[in-house]
């Protein structure tokens, strides 16, 4: 899983358009940490970001599926080592910056 969907950007634009969208949505601390995470990484996968955060499985799902409900997160299908897992990316700037308009 590469970070080819990376959004870093050297003046720190998208990072504080997300901690804007943590604020404004209400966001947990730990769905927080996972915007930053990708935007700082790119796609991962669950180990990955569990092994980042120092979260359980569990948590971190949750928060995943509430990320992906709001419109924040994608998850695509891909082949770890010969078996299938989900990698996780951030949706496209335009949509993120459409759900903090509607939050």
């Amino acid at each position: 899983v590469g970070s080819e969907m990376c959004i870093r950007d050297r003046g720190g634009t998208h990072l504080r358009l997300l901690d804007l969208a943590a604020r404004v949505l209400r966001l947990t601390r730990t769905s927080s940490a996972i915007l930053r995470l990708l935007a700082e990484e790119g796609e991962m996968v669950i180990s990955q970001m569990v092994e980042r955060l120092k979260v359980s499985r569990r948590s971190l799902y949750q928060n995943l599926k509430s990320l992906m409900t709001q419109g924040l997160v994608r998850r695509r299908a891909v082949d770890v080592g010969g078996r299938l897992a989900h990698a996780y990316s951030l949706a496209p700037l335009p949509e993120i910056v459409e759900v903090i308009s509607s939050g």
